[in-house]
């Protein structure tokens, strides 16, 4: 697991545990006042709240921190020739995996999911959420800085969902197997090439 990733689950095992400390604070406190318990109930609801939030985000966090380390190995294992960078920064997010080989630059998202996801021609959607958009904002980042750099070479974004997935779109992957099929396809970089962009992405 990386540091990014350990940052952000320990962040949300602290609030855990300060909500944890206040509710059972107030519980005490109000048991010390000889408060009857139904009235102790309403004063525990924001803690009881905020620990339901932050324990799915931790749950959410860890299984999708495990779901990116086997595809990461599985990529490294498969692509050796290729240079592979994991949680490269955007200023506004990260993008989970950033492949750079002979076939172009691959930006890809994964997503281990529990719920169906939504998949139509324009969208993909989990719930509500439209799991396009940050595959959208990633590429361009991308984009951006390769082409700030002087470099016009072939991008390719992917969204790779390990969960259920109901109907096709052409950004979506179903296994780290299928992603490396596609990552291998073409070729239209030199090896120096390759060695060229990756260094802009290694500052």
């Amino acid at each position: 697991m990386n540091n990014f990733l350990r940052g952000k689950l320990r962040r949300e095992l602290s609030y855990i545990f300060w909500h944890l400390v206040f509710g059972i604070s107030v519980y005490f406190y109000l048991n010390y006042l000889e408060i009857t318990k139904w009235f102790i109930l309403p004063a525990l609801i924001p803690s009881l709240y905020a620990l339901k939030i932050h324990f799915g985000n931790f749950r959410r966090l860890f299984s999708g921190a495990y779901g990116e380390d086997f595809v990461i190995e599985e990529l490294h294992k498969k692509l050796p020739g290729h240079r592979i960078f994991h949680n490269v920064w955007t200023g506004k997010g990260d993008i989970d995996v950033l492949v750079i080989g002979e076939g172009g630059v691959f930006v890809i998202e994964i997503k281990k999911l529990r719920f169906l996801v939504r998949a139509g021609k324009n969208s993909v959607k989990y719930g509500k959420k439209e799991l396009l958009n940050q595959v959208d904002r990633n590429e361009e980042h991308v984009r951006s800085l390769l082409s700030r750099e002087g470099y016009r070479v072939p991008i390719k974004s992917y969204l790779l969902i390990l969960g259920k997935v109901k109907g096709k779109n052409s950004f979506i992957v179903k296994s780290p197997k299928e992603l490396i099929i596609k990552i291998k396809k073409r070729s239209v970089l030199s090896r120096d090439e390759v060695r060229e962009v990756a260094a802009i992405f290694a500052r």
